[in-house]
C-alpha cells in the first residue's frame, strides 16, 4: 500500500459541534484527507473517500487553479462559511 505524505491545507469548524477538522492533501497522488469521522470511517480506499470538507477543499483548489473569477469567489465563499483557516500560511 502506498504511503501518503500529507500536506495540511485547511482547518475547518464543524457545523454541528465545537470540533475542528484538518483537511490535507497528498501532493504526489492528489488524494485529499480529513480528520472528521465521516472521512475516516468510510470503507473505501483513500483515493475514493470524500466528505463535505474535502469536497469544498477540492473545489477551492480547482477553482484557484482555473483562475476563473466566478468559480474562485464561490469556492472562497464556501470556505469562509465553513470557517476555514489556511494551514499552509499559519
Amino acid at each position: 500500500m502506498a504511503r501518503h505524505t500529507w500536506t495540511s491545507l485547511f482547518t475547518v469548524r464543524s457545523s454541528s459541534s465545537d470540533s475542528t477538522y484538518e483537511v490535507k492533501r497528498d501532493p504526489k497522488t492528489g488524494a485529499y484527507g480529513c480528520s472528521c469521522k465521516g472521512w475516516k470511517f468510510q470503507k473505501k480506499s483513500m483515493f475514493e473517500r470524500e466528505c463535505k470538507h474535502t469536497r469544498v477543499a477540492r473545489e477551492a483548489i480547482e477553482a484557484l487553479e482555473s483562475k476563473e473569477e466566478k468559480r474562485m469567489k464561490a469556492a472562497l465563499s464556501a470556505l469562509e462559511r465553513m470557517g476555514a483557516r489556511d494551514s499552509v500560511a499559519a
